[in-house]
């Protein structure tokens, strides 16, 4: 892989002058830490990022940090021109409206919860262009991880990033790193915004291909209300720009067709449908659950009597001198 990298190292200089330096990362520091990813390839990398302060040299000023599902459609030097002042980055939600966040973490000592409705915007940490003065001058990597080793995160170090830099940063505009999965999500619903987000796609200069809308899976891997694959915007044109890519053209050859292989396609179908199915019938049984409740309360209070008696007569039994 060493060699193909530097292949790759050496097209790409053709076209601009750059260097691709990999950086093994000690995973034991993230011990304890939710993975992130699918189901069946869960693992600790998005928490890579936020060594960054060692990773990068000091002498950087302003660091890009791009995920892997981020596509580039525009010139990223015009990202450089905004200044950053005293923030520690800029970034934004990757939505065209929502700007705040409600979920609650629990406390790994089930003392106090962090309740993220107080934090004026929540960004998406899979585009940062950062202040690496700021950053190291904040200490957000070790804050950071305190805060990950304190609080059972929900999106990795997305909550951590959040809690710690509390809405202080410069918002890009939507055009950079529109979230692509909800946008078709609210494109196939016909939301309120669907005019204004197919403006923002049309003009937008970076595409993030998050959750399942990544152009290397097959669209069937996710199901909508009705069954029924969702449409992403960019994919035909990922797919250009990736089999033009030097080197690992090949590689991405067979990816796209084995996606296009009816065979595949099928596959991942009946497993999403199966997905589907399974978390239906888990709310069904919720319901049922909860109607059971409203219905029959007194078989609610009486079952727990009883419970409450049979635990009393065994601990009477045991202990005979409390009687």
């Amino acid at each position: 892989m060493s060699i193909k990298l530097k292949t790759l190292e050496y097209h790409l200089n053709i076209i601009y002058p750059c260097v691709i330096q990999v950086h093994i990362i000690d995973e034991t520091i993230f011990e304890g830490m939710p993975k992130w990813g699918f189901e069946d390839s869960k693992n600790y990398i998005a928490y890579y990022r936020l060594l960054l302060g060692d990773i990068i040299p000091k002498d950087v000023k302003v660091c890009l940090y791009l995920d892997v599902d981020m596509f580039v459609l525009e010139d990223i030097r015009t990202l450089f021109m905004i200044p950053l002042d005293n923030k520690v980055i800029a970034a934004n939600s990757g939505h065209v409206d929502i700007t705040t966040a409600n979920h609650v973490l629990q406390s790994v000592d089930d003392k106090r919860n962090f309740y993220f409705a107080k934090i004026p915007y929540y960004f998406c940490s899979g585009l940062m262009l950062i202040n690496m003065n700021e950053w190291r001058t904040r200490n957000i990597q070790h804050n950071s991880l305190e805060f990950l080793h304190k609080y059972k995160s929900h999106y990795a170090d997305q909550d951590a990033l959040n809690a710690i830099i509390m809405g202080d940063i410069v918002v890009l505009p939507p055009t950079f790193g529109i979230l692509i999965f909800q946008s078709a999500m609210s494109l196939k619903n016909g939301d309120s915004n669907c005019h204004f987000l197919r403006q923002i796609l049309t003009t937008s200069k970076i595409i993030h291909f998050n959750g399942y809308a990544k152009p290397w899976i097959s669209k069937y891997s996710y199901l909508d209300a009705t069954y029924t694959p969702l449409d992403y915007p960019y994919h035909e044109q990922w797919w250009d720009m990736a089999r033009q890519t030097p080197v690992f053209n090949q590689e991405l050859q067979a990816i796209f067709h084995n996606n296009k292989n009816d065979t595949t396609a099928l596959y991942s179908y009946i497993k999403a449908l199966s997905i589907k199915l399974q978390n239906l019938e888990f709310k069904l049984d919720e319901t049922n659950r909860k109607l059971y409740k409203t219905r029959y309360p007194h078989k609610i209070v009486l079952h727990k009597v009883k419970n409450t008696y049979i635990k009393l007569k065994d601990f009477l039994k045991f202990y005979p001198n409390k009687q």
